[in-house]
Order: C-alpha cells, then structure tokens, then sequence
C-alpha cells in the first residue's frame, strides 16, 4: 500500500476528518498534521463532497511522490507537502 500516511473519516456536512496519522519508523508519517484537522484538497482535488475512495485515491501513488494537502485548522488553511510511502 503506497499512499499519504492518513485516516481520515467523512462528517455529516461531507467534508474529510483526519482522525489519524500513521507512524513509520515509530515517527509520524506526516508531519505537521493533526488529529481534528479538515482535509480540504489533496493538490487540485476538492474533498468535500467526494467518496472516501475518491479521496483515499487522492492520496495514494509512487513512494516518495509528493502531495499538496490543504487543511484547516481553527479556522485558518494550512499547506502541507506530505510524501507518499510504501506502508505494506
């Protein structure tokens, strides 16, 4: 499984939670996330109204490609540059 090290979890107004960051190496595999945070786009593509395998999509690809995550966080977006790894 090649893909952005998240969990994320649809909420009632369609939008992406990230619920969890998985660690590798006993480090997080993506780094200024948090828990809580709103998945907002993964590079162009818009989250909200998305299936969840639209999104996992998003997220997955060749290790060590880079994704553009947009996120909110208490109001304010946030861009994060996460790496896509090799998990299993």
């Amino acid at each position: 499984m090649d893909m952005v090290g998240l969990s994320v979890r649809q909420l009632a107004d369609s939008s992406y939670q990230i619920i969890g960051i998985v660690k590798k190496d006993n480090k997080p595999a993506v780094e200024g996330v948090e828990s809580g945070d709103i998945l907002i786009s993964v590079g162009d593509f818009k989250t909200k109204g998305a299936t969840m395998g639209t999104v996992i999509d998003a997220l997955r690809g060749k290790p060590g490609e880079l994704r553009s995550l947009f996120i909110e966080r208490r109001g304010k977006q946030i861009r994060i540059n996460a790496k896509v790894i090799h998990f299993l």
